[in-house]
C-alpha cells in the first residue's frame, strides 16, 4: 500500500445543522461510497478524520452523538478514524487505530 484516501468531515454532525439541507450536496455519500470502493480495490488505505469540538455542546461536540461518519458510509474495522479538533490545534487527535488513544499523529 502506497496510497491513502482520506476523508475528512463527512459525518453526521453537518446534516444536524439548520443549513444541511440548502448547502449541501445530496449525492455526497454516494461520491465518497464510490472513491472509498475504489480505494480499497486498489488495496489503499481509506482515512475518515471527523471535526469534534469536546465540550462545545454543539452538534460538533461527541457527547452530541453528530461526531460520526455518515451511516451509510460506515467504515471497514481495520480503517482508522480520526477525530480532529479544529479550534485547539496544539492537541494531538485521537485515532480509534492507537494504543493507548492518542499516541499517534492521527
Amino acid at each position: 500500500m502506497t496510497n491513502a484516501l482520506i476523508v475528512i468531515d463527512v459525518q453526521e454532525s453537518f446534516r444536524a445543522r439548520p443549513l444541511w439541507r440548502a448547502v449541501s450536496n445530496p449525492e455526497i455519500a454516494e461520491r465518497v461510497q464510490r472513491l472509498a470502493d475504489a480505494a480499497r480495490a486498489a488495496g489503499d488505505l481509506v482515512v475518515w478524520v471527523l471535526h469534534a469540538e469536546p465540550g462545545s455542546g454543539d452538534v460538533f461536540d461527541p457527547a452530541s452523538g453528530h461526531v460520526r461518519v455518515f451511516a451509510e458510509l460506515a467504515p471497514l474495522p481495520d480503517e482508522p478514524v480520526s477525530r480532529r479538533p479544529r479550534t485547539t490545534p496544539s492537541r494531538r487527535p485521537t485515532c480509534s487505530r492507537c494504543s493507548p488513544p492518542g499516541e499517534c499523529a492521527g
